[in-house]
């Protein structure tokens, strides 16, 4: 088994005949890729108390440096799994009551993108990168057309770019 370790995040290569050696806990999650790794991951700020821009802040930072790794386009899949993460644990839509609707969620995250964009680009480049992939979700969800989906593809990795450029920055600046 190969073990890479990161902060919030883990991969753990399997081979075919061995059984999963990680034990999860309530704050922990599984993610399994196509190309056989498990990513493990760490809920820990995206679950504590407190504003969810603060969290996602938190959670961000703390696993930059595994985000920074993802290669586009092979891990693009990864990397949707990862953003849907953050907002089903950092928004807790699903728990809302009433349940907000797709457009209603689209909007309470893109006013909590415009309010941090120009104060913290590295966030505001990930929060842009979380509402397309909503976004892309949504689409589905309503029977969109696969194309105007799909399109959606070259956005995302557009601004995970970015994010990735930033994180640079601010590394080598600090």
């Amino acid at each position: 088994m190969k073990l890479i370790s990161f902060c919030y995040f883990r991969i753990n290569k399997m081979f075919h005949n061995e059984s999963n050696p990680t034990e999860m806990n309530n704050n922990c999650g599984q993610i399994n890729t196509p190309d056989g790794n498990i990513v493990s991951y760490d809920l820990k700020h995206l679950s504590d108390s407190g504003d969810v821009v603060s969290r996602i802040d938190k959670f961000v930072r703390e696993s930059s440096s595994f985000l920074v790794q993802l290669e586009l386009p092979d891990e693009l899949q990864l990397l949707k799994k990862i953003l849907q993460i953050t907002v089903q644990y950092a928004y807790k839509f699903r728990q809302k009551s009433p349940k907000p609707n797709l457009g209603k969620c689209m909007n309470i995250m893109i006013k909590d993108k415009v309010s941090i964009q120009d104060t913290n680009p590295m966030l505001g480049y990930y929060y842009e990168v979380m509402v397309l992939e909503f976004l892309q979700r949504s689409l589905r969800v309503i029977n969109a057309d696969p194309e105007h989906i799909n399109a959606l593809d070259s956005k995302i990795t557009e601004n995970f770019i970015c994010f990735k450029n930033t994180i640079g920055k601010t590394s080598s600046e600090g």
